[in-house]
């Protein structure tokens, strides 16, 4: 039930990002269907993502992975004339995480990074494919027991570690 609520949820923003915020040009085909194995989804994401500009894209996105699943929200530019464009871009992921350990789920924002080659017929439509490099951010939230020597009482003190991640991934699918 829940995985069917999700798919609703990223229909209908899809639906949101391809309707009203495009410029409606006949002659190019902004929107495109794809999955991505690994990258920003960081297991299997199936993702639909329109043309704002002929070379702004905004992506929404469900993903999957054995140890969780989320939402990926990202936006790239386009560098580039015909078929073959170089992108760059920036995306944040949110995931739901499952304890390996014993009970219970945690939560994430994962903020991210996109570059690499796009292959998207924009007048034609049809096949789609991207292979990029998705590094992204992990942050951890550090909890520590500490003594205050002043007043001899213990502490629990908090840390932020932030973690670079190289990743990449690739995509499949069409655009029309």
């Amino acid at each position: 039930m829940r995985q069917i609520k999700n798919i609703i949820i990223s229909l209908i923003l899809i639906f949101i990002a391809s309707s009203g915020l495009v410029a409606k040009d006949d002659k190019i085909k902004r929107n495109s269907v794809y999955v991505e194995f690994l990258g920003t989804g960081l297991g299997f994401s199936l993702n639909g993502e329109t043309l704002i500009k002929s070379n702004l894209s905004l992506r929404v996105g469900l993903a999957y992975a054995i140890w969780g699943a989320g939402y990926i929200l990202s936006s790239t530019y386009l560098i580039g004339k015909d078929k073959n464009h170089f992108e760059v871009g920036l995306s944040l992921s949110y995931m739901s995480f499952a304890s390996l350990f014993g009970g219970g789920t945690s939560s994430q924002l994962i903020p991210g990074g996109i570059l690499g080659y796009r292959y998207q017929p924009k007048k034609t439509g049809g096949f789609f494919f991207r292979a990029t490099f998705t590094p992204f951010v992990v942050i951890k939230k550090n909890e520590y027991q500490e003594i205050d020597y002043n007043t001899g009482q213990l502490e629990i003190k908090t840390d932020y570690i932030y973690e670079f991640q190289p990743w990449g991934g690739v995509s499949v699918g069409f655009c029309f």
